[in-house]
């Protein structure tokens, strides 16, 4: 885009925020409750059951649901006005608005003349107070200067991006697709302009806006009606579907349509045909069908929806076993796809990183294996994500529906970040290459789907050769085995440490309290500010890791507690006063039946070992934390429970050695670039090395190796210069560490193996 049109796109920005900002005091005496359901606002809540857990989150809620209900109306008044300026012979001349009513009867004579129901279907004109019509008829004078229509691009996307908060998206798991990306994408799979394309979570339509314009550049004749035939779009929320159907108007706000196939309602309960209550058209099978769904962990749905989306899966004969608390939404999204895709026709998502190497995951891929023949597995080196503002690297997924294990996988790395300049080259790029190749702009490599569909790591084929061949070499080892069959209850003894209640209140010391001296048998905590003191016995204090920011060596001194009290308890005196200030201060009871109680009087969330749940490539030192002494890991941890104290040792230090370093760029979820987490469940399905197969005496030896490497941990540099340092000096204690676990693992040619460890390690963490 030239320079003069990013100013004007501002110019058009700013005067649309300027236009909400008038409206929305007005929205606000309709209140958020009647706003909720006409903008499709109550969707937050079963898409995600954070959304109103907390005070904090109602209000979000609430002020969100105000300015958009501004901005819907904003937007109506400006696709009528850039609809009257091209059809003022179609249109009522309107030189002034009378009453909120005469404006709602103009937008609904849109309607009836021009079909575009989905931007007028949410009838908030009329919601609004009669003292309001001063205000509509400013922003009319001032939004009759913008010409939108000279756009070609999701501007009104871009414009909402700035408009609406990111805490609402956040909500809704609306992280949109970039224009690029969606071109991207569009060039890489359609092949043909007759050819039907659905978009299930379409949001403001910036992928059927990219389906649209690659469609006209097939074929430069074929008229506006014509492509609108054959795009549909669905969302649940009705300021995302209105968006979509205004993007897809202004590619050509000249030529009139019939119907403008966008929906607003929830993709699931979408049927084959004329079925679909609210539609104005029926639901065919489809030729492509390309998204970018929500995100939403499964955790945080709502159990109903949950429930629901379970039982819809199996009435469509979708019948498979997988971890129901975790599945994310995007993957019921992959799922219920198949009911609407024709035989041969192409799937192509844009999804998380974690599709491909995380265990919730796994038998959805193999699931959808068995079904189609995939085709790419695209992700960048230098991109975080192809959504805005998205915190998760992503992958573009593209598949087609019928089994052929013969065809080849291509995995892609871009080595550039997408950009106008440069996408088509590398679309281009990637279609040539029918063998391995690399540059300094991609890599490629090339698996059967048989072949993917007999592997276990799905994620390794995106890494280079070089990599690949250690990877299989650690693997390879005897000495490994999965961490299940180390610990005695996999489900309890590998997990995400303890989310306990108030932080504040629990931990000490907090910002509230210092500790000022301590013995065997009590502690001495001072308030800060004013130095009342209480004494608080340890039988209701435990050592807590809190944060791995805070430990600068493998093995701290454990200086925080956590409290550990029940409401049933018979306090002592200094811990009444505690709980005393804690109630007053949080103006309601702390919630002393917390999960500190539970895990820690059953013994749970206790542990010698914790991996670092969230990790960054470029700035950690250390994966791995060891405790001489059980203490409470929390949840910014994967704590590890062995059978004994030398198992729990025995592990740790694996867990530090450069092999394990290996490994974890393959266990990793990617969140950006160096950034990524370990989570349980892909703890106890991982690769470990298991302390019963190391013998007594390389036990002794790896535990006084490991002394000294924890003893000189906290002088440590991020990893890449650890690598560096080892790969230069045999003497350094990475070094040794890293060669006994190699002796133990029984790996040939160790020097060899080493020296090509740490290169294929620096030219890995170079990348961040």
């Amino acid at each position: 885009m030239k320079k003069s049109e990013d100013s004007s796109e501002e110019r058009v920005q700013l005067q649309l925020i300027e236009a909400v900002n008038r409206i929305e005091p007005y929205t606000k005496k309709i209140g958020y409750k009647r706003l909720e359901k006409p903008l499709g606002f109550f969707f937050a809540r079963v898409l995600d059951n954070k959304v109103t857990s907390s005070e904090k989150g109602r209000e979000e809620l609430e002020r969100a649901s105000i300015r958009v209900a501004a901005f819907i109306i904003v937007s109506q008044i400006l696709f009528y006005l850039i609809l009257k300026q091209e059809n003022e012979k179609i249109l009522k001349e309107v030189n002034r608005i009378q009453s909120t009513k005469h404006l709602q009867s103009l937008f609904d004579d849109i309607v009836v003349r021009k079909h575009y129901k989905v931007i007028y279907q949410a009838r908030l004109v009329e919601m609004l107070p009669t003292n309001s019509v001063t205000s509509l008829n400013q922003i009319f004078q001032s939004l009759s200067l913008c010409r939108l229509e000279e756009f070609q691009s999701d501007i009104i996307g871009k414009i909402f991006h700035g408009l609406i908060p990111f805490e609402l998206r956040k909500f809704l798991a609306a992280y949109y697709t970039s224009n690029t990306a969606g071109d991207f994408l569009g060039y890489l799979v359609i092949r043909d302009t007759q050819i039907k394309i659905l978009d299930p979570a379409c949001g403001s339509g910036t992928l059927l806006v990219s389906a649209y314009k690659r469609i006209k550049e097939l074929n430069g004749e074929i008229s506006h009606t014509r492509i609108l035939q054959n795009l549909f779009g669905f969302d649940v929320a009705a300021f995302a579907a209105q968006l979509a159907g205004i993007n897809l108007a202004l590619q050509e706000p000249l030529e009139p349509i019939d119907k403008c196939q966008i929906g607003i309602m929830d993709f699931f309960k979408l049927k084959l045909g004329q079925q679909n209550k609210n539609l104005e058209f029926s639901v065919p099978k489809f030729d492509v069908i390309i998204g970018n769904p929500p995100f939403t962990r499964g955790d945080r749905l709502d159990r109903e929806y949950k429930d629901f989306l379970e039982t819809h899966l199996r009435r469509n004969g979708i019948l498979l076993k997988y971890n129901k608390k975790y599945l994310g939404l995007y993957a019921y999204f992959l799922l219920d796809s198949l009911r609407f895709l024709k035989d041969q026709g192409t799937l192509a998502f844009i999804l998380p990183f974690s599709v491909i190497n995380s265990l919730t995951m796994k038998p959805v891929m193999q699931y959808l294996s068995e079904k189609f023949s995939f085709r790419y597995f695209i992700t960048s080196d230098v991109q975080e994500a192809f959504s805005e503002q998205s915190a998760f690297k992503e992958v573009f997924l593209v598949a087609q529906k019928g089994k052929s294990p013969s065809q080849t996988v291509k995995f892609v790395i871009l080595k550039q970040k997408l950009s106008r300049k440069n996408y088509l080259t590398l679309v281009k790029r990637i279609e040539e290459h029918n063998e391995d190749f690399e540059d300094k702009s991609i890599r490629i490599r090339h698996i059967t789907n048989q072949e993917l569909r007999n592997s276990s790591n799905w994620v390794i084929n995106l890494f280079n050769r070089e990599f690949n061949d250690l990877f299989e070499l650690v693997m390879e080892s005897d000495a490994l085995t999965v961490m299940n069959q180390i610990v005695k209850t996999p489900r309890y003894d590998v997990d995400r440490g303890l989310r306990a209640g108030i932080s504040d209140f629990f931990y000490l010391p907090n910002k509230y309290w210092k500790i000022s001296e301590e013995s065997k048998s009590w502690i001495k905590i001072e308030k800060i500010g004013n130095k009342v003191s209480l004494i608080l016995l340890r039988q209701y204090l435990y050592p807590v890791f809190r944060k791995s920011s805070l430990y600068q060596q493998i093995k701290p001194d454990i200086s925080e507690y956590i409290i550990v009290i029940s409401d049933k308890d018979q306090l002592e005196e200094g811990v009444q006063e505690y709980v005393q200030w804690g109630s007053q201060k949080f103006q309601k009871q702390p919630g002393f039946e917390t999960l500190a109680f539970i895990h820690v009087s059953k013994g749970r969330k206790i542990a010698r070992v914790g991996v670092t749940h969230e990790l960054s490539l470029s700035t950690n030192n250390i994966i791995a934390y060891y405790s001489p002494e059980p203490a409470i890991f929390t949840d910014n941890f994967i704590f590890i429970r062995t059978y004994d104290e030398e198992a729990d040792k025995t592990l740790a230090a694996y867990l530090n050695s450069s092999l394990f370093l290996l490994t974890y760029f393959v266990l990793r979820r990617v969140k950006s670039g160096a950034l990524g987490q370990i989570f349980g469940t892909d703890m106890r399905n991982f690769f470990c090395l298991n302390p019963h197969h190391v013998s007594e005496d390389d036990r002794e030896e790896l535990f006084q190796i490991f002394d000294r490497f924890a003893a000189e941990s906290s002088t440590f540099p991020p990893f890449l210069n650890q690598i560096q340092d080892a790969l230069g000096d045999k003497d350094h204690p990475r070094f040794h560490l890293d060669r006994k676990i190699c002796e133990i693992l029984k790996l040939k040619k160790i020097p060899n193996f080493m020296r090509q460890l740490y290169e294929t390690l620096i030219i890995e963490l170079n990348k961040y």
